[in-house]
């Protein structure tokens, strides 16, 4: 009787197959490194890692998206861009845009086996004169345009600002499910970069949204005369509303014509008091010595004369 032998990890046979044993210790074989989008890539990678080689891309869209990193990552190159304020008349801002890169040690230092970025919601519609004020915030901050002329749920008068997009260590949403319903900004605390959103416009005299801001950059103020919405800064909201990460709301009163919304931020936007553009977010990086800022630009004052424009990032991994 021919009796396979054992020759190191497999069974020589009486042939001279080798056959190679599957066992739990047998080292599964690396990836190849993945180009394309979000969806693509946790199919390729269900375990969320990057490898080096990646390039992940979301053009234009919301919601949070996650990875790890695998043990040969040297470096990992994210470039976010922050949603715009929406077109009603006159052009929402554009968000901003930051690139850094982030080192393997800065997750370890933090204790963290991940990290998210999310991406902020364009301005949503007009949540008009008396309609609840929450489905019309943007995903990530973006404060509501109102209207109390009966525009309600349309970009005719006013739209509210952009939601910022941001890099973070904590976030309750779901892995596999960027749109997964959640309040972005309960979670602001652990970001360590963000682009501002773009405030809302509205269709009264040149009334565009101000600009989000780079990182470690103030927004921009609305236009379209006195009060109007001003730009988040380093350590405040705008007027009026604008708060941490959120952008302010327009007045609910049924006596200041029509607001545009706030864009979200590292401090958030101010909405307008009446027939003026929103302000823009602010941005932020955190200064540690595994992040290194790469490039910032603010965003542009009136930039955006659609209301689909969402957040956007690259992750290059070397």
């Amino acid at each position: 009787m021919n009796i396979p032998r054992r020759v190191g990890r497999g069974l020589l046979t009486a042939s001279g197959l080798l056959v190679v044993a599957c066992g739990s210790d047998s080292a599964a074989p690396p990836r190849a490194p993945f180009s394309g989008d979000y969806a693509g890539f946790i199919a390729a990678a269900p375990t969320h890692a990057l490898v080096p080689g990646d390039v992940i891309t979301e053009a234009n869209n919301w919601g949070g998206f996650y990875f790890t990193l695998s043990n040969d990552v040297t470096s990992v190159r994210i470039s976010i861009t922050g949603a715009a304020g929406s077109y009603a008349g006159f052009n929402g801002g554009t968000g901003g845009t930051g690139e850094f890169d982030l080192m393997p040690a800065f997750l370890s230092s933090q204790g963290a086996l991940g990290v998210w970025v999310v991406l902020g919601e364009a301005g949503r519609p007009s949540a008009g004169e008396v309609t609840p004020i929450t489905p019309y915030l943007a995903f990530n901050g973006g404060g509501a345009g109102t209207d109390w002329s009966g525009a309600e749920n349309t970009y005719n008068r006013a739209a509210g600002g952009g939601g910022a997009s941001d890099v973070r260590l904590s976030f309750a949403g779901n892995q596999s499910d960027p749109h997964a319903a959640v309040d972005a900004c309960a979670n602001s605390s652990s970001r360590v970069a963000v682009v501002g959103g773009g405030g809302g416009a509205t269709d009264n005299g040149g009334a565009t949204g101000g600009f989000g801001g780079g990182f470690n950059s103030d927004g921009g103020d609305g236009a379209g005369g006195t009060e109007l919405g001003t730009g988040g800064t380093a350590t405040a909201g705008g007027t009026i509303d604008g708060a941490l990460c959120r952008g302010g709301n327009g007045l609910q009163d049924g006596t200041e014509g029509w607001a545009g919304g706030g864009g979200g931020g590292y401090y958030g936007g101010g909405a307008s008091l009446a027939h003026r553009g929103g302000g823009g977010g602010s941005g932020y990086l955190l200064s540690d010595p595994d992040l290194v800022q790469v490039g910032t630009t603010s965003g542009v004052q009136g930039g955006n004369a659609t209301t689909t424009r969402h957040g956007a990032f690259t992750i290059t991994v070397n």
